[in-house]
This record gives C-alpha cells, structure tokens and sequence, in this order.
C-alpha cells in the first residue's frame, strides 16, 4: 500500500495518528524480523519507514494547518463581533443615557413653563424654577442670579442645593464659588452663555451645606435685549453640559427671560393702572380703592377725615403760553410740592390735567382742617415756580368734604368734594367746605392762624399776671403769667381762642419760650424798682413737654441767669404729665434741678396714679376751676376739693385754688386749709406796668369778711 493511500485511508476511516504509526510500527518489526533480511536490507527498510510515515503524516500536517488556520480566523471573527457588541451595547447605553437625559431635560422644561403661566411674582417664580432643576432635574446646585437687584425690588441671588432642608433662600454668589462669580462678568459683557469642566471635582460651601461638582453651566436671563440674570446650574458629572442638553436648557433659560419681560408689562401695567404716568402721585382708581379702607379706620378710632380737591386756576392758559412740557414741568413741580408741604396726608393724587386731591385722615377736630388748609396746601402755592428760566405764579382753589360730617362712604365724600370745589370756583373763593355751615369757622381759623403769625413778628403777643393769694392773709406770695393776643382790630383775645392753633402749627414752641423770657425781662425789671417780686409760674404745653430737645432749649432760655430759673415755676397739667410718666418723671427732676418750682395744673380732671403722684416731683397741686366754681352748689364737688386738699397734705405739697370768684367759695377753701386762692375775687390778669401797684402795697383788695 502506498503511503498516501494509507494516510487517505487513515483519514476516511478516522483513524487518529497513533493508530496510524502502531500499524505502521507493527509492519516494520515484522519486516525486520524476518530471516531473510540482512542489514542491509534493514537499514534500507528504516529509511524506507521513514518517508513512508513522513508521507503517511502529510495529509494530518495539512489538515492540522488547516485547522490552526480556521481556529485563528474564527478567534480573530469572534474578536471582531465582540468589539461590535460592546460597541453596539456601549452606543445603546448612550442612546439610553441621553434618551433619559433629554426625557428628564423635557420634564424640567414642562414643569418651568407650567410654574411660568401659574405664578405671577418673580421670587416665587426663581425659588420654583431653582427647587424643580434640582429636584427633578438631578442636578446638586442650581441658582438664579440678578445683575441689578434694586431695580426688581429683589435679593440679590437664590440657590437651591439637593441635600438642603430649607428651600431657596437669598444669598450671595460669593459664598458660593468666587470662580463663578468671576464667571459672571463674562456672561453679562458678553450676553453668552459660559460652560465649564472641571479637571477634578470642586466643593461649593452655602449656608453650612458642602455641594462637590465637576462642570457649570451660566445661561443668560434677557430683559430689554439686556442681561439681567443668570441662571447657574451645577452638575457631578464631567461630561455634563452636552450640546443638545445646552440646546434645551437655553431653550429653558429663553423661556424664563420672556417670563420676565411678561411680568415687567404686567407691573408696567399694574403701576399705569394706579398711578399717574406723568408725577408718579396715585391716580383717581388707586384714590378711591383707599379711601374706604381710611374711612373704616376712622370710624374704629372716632377720628375725620378730610378729602381736598385741588384746581390749578387759569391752568390752561400757561400750556397755551408757553407750551405743554413747560405744563407737565409745572405739575411735576407741584406734586412735588404738595408731598413736600403735606407730609401728615394719606394720599396725595392727581386726577386730571389740572386736578389733585389729598385725603387726610387722624384729624381729631375740625378745626385743624383750618391748619391743612393754610399750612399744607395754600402754603405750597405761596412762593413762584420755576420752568425755563421763567417764574411763574400758581393759584389753587380747594373744595373741602369730610367724613363723617358730610359723607358716610368713599364716593359720597368725593362728590360732595367737587361739589365744594364747583362752589368756590362759582364764587371766586379759595376754598369752599361742602357744609356751609363750616365756612365761617374754617375761615375765622385760617385768619388766625394768619394773624398769630404775624403777631410773632410784630410782637402784639403780650402777657398778663394774675396774683396767688394766701388764704391766710392776702399776701400776694405768686402770680401765674398767662398769654394775650392783642390783636389791633378786635382787641385782646383770650389763649383758649389760639392756643390750639400755636400747637397744631408747632408755633408752641417758639411762643412758649418766648413768654418765658418775657417774664424773665418782667422780673429783672421790678426788682431793678425793689419790688420784691413773688415767684412767677409759666403754663408749658404738653406738646412742649413731649419734645425731645425740650431740657436743651429750657437751658438755653436761661442762659443769662447762669442757668437757674431765677424766680420762675412751671405749671404743666395732670394729663400732660401722666402721659408717657415714666419719660416725664426725670424731665421734671432735672427742671427741678435748675431751681423751677412745679405745679400740677387742672389737677383733679386726670387719671393721675397715687403710686406715680408720690414720685412726681413737684411742689403745688392747682384744684381745677370747674370744682371750685361748682363746690358751693354740689356736695360731690365739694368732697372733691376737700379730698385733693387732703391729698396733698398727705403728700406735703402745696394746694392752689384757681377760679375764685366769690366771697364763699374763698371762706369754705380757708375752712378747707387750703394755702393759695388765685381768682378775679381777688384781682384779674394785669398788664405787667398796672401789677405794679400790687406789688408794692404786697396784697390785693382782700375782700371783706
């Protein structure tokens, strides 16, 4: 058998190859075995064996190439399908990955313009917008800054971070990254977005909570094609920020920008709604949306409210003169006027081209209408106004209603207003109150006050001294300086006709002090004649003694008599005292300080305090006039006098009765021990040149007994 047939035969047979060389060795040792065969013949058959096997082996050799060949190309094809599937399992992760990104990136974008079209307030809308990216949108840190906070009425920035309790809370951006800050810079230079990766990851520390991020993203927020804010969102991811996640999140921040623009039209809106394009004062809508709330409070608190309307007279005449933006410079310059004249008004308004109106309201007697009147809007036409370098003279008419007098709503007091004002531009007057009634005694006042003004700078303010009498003896031992208008068309006129104007104007001050140094001239004068002059008390007003700097000036006021009282008391009344008693009691004790003696006045009409009224120091209780005027006809006056007297010899203090009239009344107080009698039963107030007389004879005309 040949050698190739062999192998092809070991081959279709199956044979393995050790099969192959045992048949082949078997052939061989009983070959060689034989007799017959010499050496020669064996060596020759060895080599024969040889390339017998060589050529038996061929055909395995060539199907074990074969094989290595097949085994290498099928490893080299499996190699190449499982680079193909981990590519393809690698692209479907990131096609998943970015499916669900895009997914989660379409939920925030929803879920902002669902809070766009529900909330109206731009805080509500930040802290939203920031709590939805975070919470919904995965990312750690998200945050809205604002380029310029004041001119939205808003903080400066908001931050929501994952891991935080509280929700979004105005911060600064420096406490969160200085980076970003200064990232910032080229955001609203360049009105670009900026996006950063980070090389390892970064720590943002805000409010005590620590956020670690690899990559930012600022987005700028547009108003009026400007850069008003940013909004800064942060994210763990390095790979974070990709071009079609920065498509939808410009889309978003794009979203949020129109947002605002609505909101600024809405508020652009809402103000031109209410207010007054041209002074920015309250138009007639936003006028009479308050006025019911103010009439309320002023039922609650028994108070008045008092609506003005203003007309500009021969306002019209200026625009044709000399133009129209000279007009809307002139009534710019008037409602500036009236809010700097009228500080105590609610509401300043303007209604028309020519029109204003101002509500006042905690207006406790109408009388001080009197005093608005002059003071807080006829005084702000007084002086010229000034438009292109040309003055020019306003004048006002004004209508007057007040609540509750004359209306018991908001749209009666304001018609019955124009009615007013309709009245006095019919008849050429000023002003016109709605009830005729009230004309009369608002003009007597407003001419008052004008006159008390100008008494102050001609000096017809003069003061009279009624004497304080011993009960004992009729020693004159004090007098009481009180005030007199001398008005030179109708005389003398009494401080119960002004006093309450000098304190409504403020003018208290300056008079009260006044009549302190002219008592003080008075006293320097008679003793210059060695009259001897008793002690001389001056009345100071409540509002005197509520004022802050009222121990300063008093000082002041003595400064040429070394800074004693030098023979000069004060009388204050119970119910000034008591008022705010605390803060009064160490102002007294520091007048006491100075050398003043200190008298309660109108003591009994109070609600004075024992535990207070034994603190207090002072020196003298006056019984008030009403108790002494009504003790000889009712017994409940008289056990009130009889009880003050006890009182304040309990208390060692000195009792003065004033408003003695008659002969009865000075015996029962005698009866009574009480010290001193002021009264007309023994002299009424004098001018200080006819209390001469007195002081040198030292007693009045003691009535008889």
């Amino acid at each position: 058998m040949h050698a190739n047939d062999l192998g092809r035969r070991a081959v279709v047979e199956q044979r393995n190859i050790l099969d192959l060389v045992a048949m082949h060795q078997n052939i061989m040792m009983a070959t060689a075995a034989a007799d017959t065969v010499t050496p020669q013949q064996r060596g020759l058959y060895l080599r024969r064996s040889e390339e017998f096997l060589a050529e038996v082996m061929a055909p395995f050799e060539m199907m074990h190439r074969g094989f290595v060949d097949t085994i290498r190309q099928l490893q080299e094809v499996n190699a190449t399908l499982e680079q193909r599937v981990e590519a393809r399992t690698r692209a479907l992760k990131n096609s998943q990955r970015r499916s669900a990104d895009l997914a989660r990136l379409y939920l925030i974008l929803s879920n902002i313009n669902s809070a766009i079209v529900r909330l109206r307030s731009r805080k509500e809308l930040f802290k939203e917008a920031c709590r939805i990216v975070v919470k919904q949108g995965g990312y750690p840190m998200a945050g809205i800054i604002l380029r310029d906070p004041a001119a939205l009425a808003l903080p400066d920035s908001w931050f929501h971070l994952a891991h935080a309790d509280s929700s979004s809370t105005a911060v600064s951006i420096d406490s969160v990254s200085v980076e970003v800050r200064d990232a910032l810079r080229d955001v609203y230079q360049e009105g670009k977005h900026v996006v950063r990766h980070r090389d390892k990851e970064d720590r943002a520390v805000w409010n005590g909570y620590a956020v670690d991020y690899s990559a930012y993203a600022l987005l700028p927020l547009m108003l009026d094609e400007k850069v008003t804010g940013v909004l800064a969102l942060f994210s763990a991811a390095p790979n974070a920020f990709s071009s079609a996640e920065m498509r939808l999140l410009l889309e978003m921040a794009g979203d949020l920008s129109f947002s605002l623009e609505h909101m600024q039209k809405d508020k652009k809106l809402n103000y031109l709604a209410y207010y007054d394009a041209l002074t920015g004062l309250p138009n007639l809508s936003l006028l009479l949306e308050r006025l019911p709330v103010q009439l309320q409070a002023a039922k609650r608190t028994g108070t008045i409210v008092a609506m003005l309307l203003v007309d500009l007279m021969h306002f019209s005449d200026v625009n044709d003169t000399y133009g129209r933006h000279v007009g809307d410079n002139l009534l710019k310059q008037v409602g500036a006027r009236l809010c700097e004249s009228a500080t105590t008004c609610e509401t300043i308004a303007r209604l028309g081209a020519d029109r204003f109106a101002l509500a006042f309201t905690h207006i406790t007697d109408t009388d001080q209408v009197a005093h608005i009147l002059e003071r807080d809007v006829l005084n702000a036409f007084s002086s010229t106004f000034r438009a292109d370098d040309t003055d020019i003279h306003l004048t006002a008419q004004v209508g007057v209603s007040l609540f509750p007098s004359d209306a018991a709503d908001a749209d009666t007091l304001y018609k019955n207003a124009e009615i007013a004002l309709k009245r006095a531009q019919s008849k050429g007057e000023h002003y016109l109150l709605y009830d005729p009634t009230m004309n009369e005694r608002i003009i007597r006042s407003v001419t008052m006050e004008a006159k008390l003004r100008k008494a102050i700078e001609l000096d017809q303010l003069v003061v009279h001294y009624q004497p304080k009498v011993s009960a004992a003896d009729g020693r004159i031992v004090g007098m009481e300086a009180l005030l007199r208008f001398d008005d030179p068309q109708t005389g003398l006129v009494f401080p119960k006709n002004f006093i309450h104007l000098l304190e409504e104007t403020g003018l208290i001050f300056e008079v009260g002090f006044w009549v302190m140094r002219r008592v003080m001239e008075d006293l320097r004068h008679w003793r210059q004649l060695n009259l001897n002059p008793p002690r001389v008390a001056v009345n100071v007003s409540p509002i005197q003694l509520a004022q802050k700097t009222f121990l300063n000036v008093l000082r002041e006021t003595l400064q040429d008599t070394g800074g004693r009282s030098d023979g000069l008391d004060i009388e204050i009344t119970e119910s000034a005292v008591m008022t705010e008693v605390r803060q009064n009691i160490p102002k007294l004790e520091a007048v006491r300080e100075m050398g003043f003696q200190i008298a309660i006045d109108d003591f009994g009409t109070g609600y004075s305090s024992l535990s207070y009224l034994s603190r207090l120091p002072v020196n003298s209780l006056k019984i008030d006039r009403s108790f002494i005027v009504d003790m000889t006809r009712h017994p409940n006056s008289l056990a009130i006098v009889t009880s003050i007297i006890s009182l304040a010899h309990s208390l060692e203090l000195e009792v003065v009765a004033e408003g003695v009239e008659l002969k009865e009344q000075a015996k029962l107080l005698k009866l009574l021990r009480c010290e001193l009698i002021q009264g007309n039963l023994y002299s009424r107030p004098l001018p200080s040149e006819q209390i001469i007389p007195l002081l040198r004879q030292g007693h009045t005309s003691r009535p008889k007994s």
